[in-house]
This record gives C-alpha cells, structure tokens and sequence, in this order.
C-alpha cells in the first residue's frame, strides 16, 4: 500500500483511534486477492451510477455488471488498481493504467476514479490522486465521459486548484463520446 505517516497502518483499527481530520489517514492498498472482492463490489457501484451515461453495460445472471477484463488488474503489471481505505472503511477505488493499455506517448492514464456517495466532496479522490502522483511521475491521460457533469467539474476543479497546465479534446471512443486531458506530472 501507499502508507500515510501520520496514520495507524492497521486497516482494522478503530476510528475512534485517531483524531485526524477527515481524509487524513486515507492510504491506497494494492488490490489482491483478498480484497478483490471488495474491489469488484465498488466497481459494480461505480457501474451503476455510469449506467445513464454510456451505452454498453452488460449484468449477468446474477444482476451484477459486467466489466470486461476486471480480474486482469489482479496479475497484469501494466494494470495496477487500488481501494481507498481510512481505517476500517472501504471509500472508493482508483484504477491506473501503463504499457500496452495506453496510447504510445502517454506513461500513465488514471482509468477510473470512484468514491462511494457517503465519502464524495470530503477531499478523498483529490487526497488518492495525491498519493497516486507522487509515486506515478509521467505523461498522463484522462477521459471522462461527455455527459458526466460531475466528473468534468471534478478534474477542472483539480486540474485548477494544483494548478495543473492540461490541454483537452474532445473525441469519440467505442460510439461514445469523452472529453481528454493530458497532463505532466513530474
């Protein structure tokens, strides 16, 4: 995992063990084998709440989505996910791709980025990308989708206040249309 100084290391520990601000003693952990799980659960919410944006999201038999290639982030190295997690508490998951999964010139591409609605607008997704940049330096690329109002504030709003030089256009991918930003983070 990314570890914070600051915080206890124990993702069992109680909450009412630290008296951090909100977010502070937020640390990425590599998704595996145990937690996958748990993964897979925040990629289905995270499924469901892109469902009115974007055609193409399948359910099994089981009512749960389907995600092309979800268990590849287990043991391919060009693909690396994470959960957010604050003490006992799963937030949300960040997922980062390299290699072969992304256009030649880019090192880096942040996949997806979800927090769970009870954690959003608390600094959580800007404290991963934090985390994430800090040990991930390279040549970025991010999409959002078209319609995604939230997600396009989000990014502007991070790109601004880290005060992040980005150039954005507009493309279509897999009859979608997504908004790109690349970015350089050294």
């Amino acid at each position: 995992y990314i570890p914070s100084p600051k915080c206890s290391n124990d993702i069992l520990a109680s909450h009412h063990q630290t008296t951090q601000k909100d977010n502070e003693c937020m640390k990425l952990v590599f998704v595996n084998d145990v937690n996958y799980p748990v993964f897979r659960q925040f990629v289905h919410y995270y499924l469901n709440e892109i469902y009115d944006y974007t055609d193409g999201i399948a359910m099994d038999q089981y009512g749960n989505y389907e995600y092309d290639g979800i268990e590849n982030y287990l043991h391919d190295n060009y693909l690396k996910a994470f959960l957010m997690v604050e003490e006992n508490r799963y937030i949300g998951f960040v997922m980062l791709n390299t290699g072969r999964y992304i256009p030649r010139g880019y090192d880096f591409s942040i996949h997806e980025l979800f927090v769970a609605k009870p954690y959003r607008h608390q600094g959580y997704a800007r404290k991963a990308l934090e985390e994430i940049f800090t040990y991930y330096k390279g040549k970025y690329l991010v999409l959002q989708l078209e319609n995604n109002i939230d997600a396009l504030r989000f990014w502007r709003h991070y790109y601004e206040e880290n005060e992040i030089s980005f150039v954005e256009k507009r493309r279509q991918v897999d009859d979608t249309w997504v908004l790109m930003q690349t970015f350089l983070i050294i």
